[in-house]
């Protein structure tokens, strides 16, 4: 679709600027307050600063070099560093508060959240940063500013939707929630996965409730980071954080992208409610969806969709099989029997993809181990080979070993080996994959070398 097209056009320009990380894009012009570091610095001796990639309301980004990775050879040794404001000093509550929360989402393995690798302060300069990925594609905040009038298709738009609320479900069940939730924070890289950003960072606050738009609100006092726009009225209350600020936050995004305009014209949430404001049905949903969408972005806590599962069952549209069954009966005595009979085959084998990679995204040794045996158990190969190639199994694969214990790179490797070369190498190299790997064994490595305690 459309919006792949434009995140591999992004990617094969290998313009830094399309070289988004993990916080989100932010505005060359917009002041940091982060510390005076500049190309060339280095951090903890470890991170080197190669060159500034923008800036935002909680620090700078910077495309960085782990000299670590570097040293060891490794292919790829370049990472996501954000610099944080540095009045980070003065607030020392903040910086254990952020590093505990950092620590939850480094527990996170799922192939639509971002990684983040660490959570730091640099003892010269005092600079408190944080390494992740750096991911090439471009931000969805970019995907819809540059919408077709009357944004995507729903399948395209649902596509997008249902891997962040993949991602942010898997969160949710770790109880970690997002609290900042909005496109900047949302990656749509280069093979059309989608990643959540900035998770274990944000928090709710208390905020003017007057105040308007996208630009992130944060306060190290406080704790805090809001973006109005995509804020409900209970993180304006200062309210404690709740899966449901972020499945209103989702819900935005999925009107946005189906409509290419914000449900309320980006307006705040208490600002909405004061004005009596409800979101315009999206035509091309059915009554059914648009019921499901409309509870996601109730103002009202207490009214609001419970869980990302259940949002996202509300959105998706759901297919009576029988009717598929008594039209392709009636159609089979006319000329086209053998055209319908196809896309009859094609819906059945999409809804059967669809189901195994539902199951593989749950995460963990079983459901992965379920989900690649109902693929040999495929009797097509072709459609074999189409579910092997999509990115969710690759993310889903790829995401348990790169949690990087022994029991997940063994149990990975161990579920690949039915399956042909090629696809096993496909695995292996991929980059979080390898870098797992190569720093399990590292670790083994400097562990033997080291001397004996004791």
């Amino acid at each position: 679709g459309d919006y792949r097209e434009r995140a591999e056009r992004a990617a094969s320009s290998a313009d830094e600027r399309d070289a988004m990380t993990a916080t989100g894009g932010f505005p060359s012009s917009q002041a940091d307050g982060s510390p005076e570091l500049g190309e060339g610095d280095r951090l903890r001796g470890r991170f080197e600063l190669i060159s500034k990639l923008g800036v935002g309301g909680m620090g700078a980004v910077w495309k960085g070099k782990d000299l670590l990775k570097e040293e060891a050879k490794d292919r790829n040794p370049f990472v996501a560093i954000k610099l944080l404001q540095k009045n980070f000093k003065e607030h020392p509550d903040a910086f254990v508060a952020l590093q505990r929360e950092t620590a939850k989402q480094q527990r996170l393995a799922h192939p639509n959240v971002a990684t983040v690798f660490s959570f730091d302060r640099d003892t010269d300069t005092g600079a408190v940063f944080m390494s992740m990925d750096l991911l090439e594609g471009e931000s969805l905040d970019d995907v819809i500013r540059d919408l077709p009038e009357g944004g995507l298709s729903e399948s395209e738009a649902m596509s997008i939707i249902q891997q962040l609320a993949a991602g942010l479900a898997y969160a949710h069940q770790h109880g970690l929630v997002h609290s900042d939730l909005k496109p900047g924070n949302c990656f749509l890289t280069r093979d059309g996965t989608v990643k959540l950003l900035a998770f274990g960072i944000a928090r709710a606050s208390k905020t003017k409730t007057d105040a308007e738009g996208v630009t992130t609100l944060f306060d190290p006092g406080e704790l805090g980071a809001i973006t109005p726009a995509y804020a409900t009225v209970e993180m304006f209350e200062g309210r404690e954080p709740d899966p449901r600020d972020d499945i209103y936050a989702l819900g935005i995004m999925a009107y946005q992208l189906l409509t290419g305009r914000h449900p309320y014209d980006k307006m705040s949430a208490p600002r909405a409610r004061d004005q009596g404001l409800t979101p315009e049905p999206v035509s091309k949903l059915s009554k059914r969806q648009n019921r499901g969408l409309a509870r996601a972005l109730n103002l009202d806590r207490d009214k609001r969709t419970a869980s990302v599962d259940q949002c996202i069952d509300d959105l998706r549209r759901r297919t009576n099989l029988r009717i598929y069954a008594i039209a392709a009966s009636v159609i089979a005595v006319a000329l086209i029997a053998a055209l319908a009979y196809g896309q009859i085959t094609d819906f059945v084998r999409g809804t059967e993809n669809e189901k195994i990679i539902s199951v593989l995204q749950q995460g963990g040794v079983g459901p992965i181990a379920e989900g690649l045996s109902m693929i040999q158990s495929l009797e097509s190969d072709a459609q074999r080979r189409d579910i092997l190639k999509d990115a969710r199994t690759r993310n889903a694969v790829v995401g348990h070993i790169s949690q990087g214990d022994r029991h997940s790179i063994r149990e990975g490797l161990s579920l690949i080996r039915p399956f042909d070369q090629q696809w096993q190498q496909y695995i292996r190299e991929d980059p979080r994959a390898r870098d797992a790997i190569i720093g399990y064994y590292e670790q083994r490595i400097d562990e033997a070398f080291s001397p004996a305690k004791g």
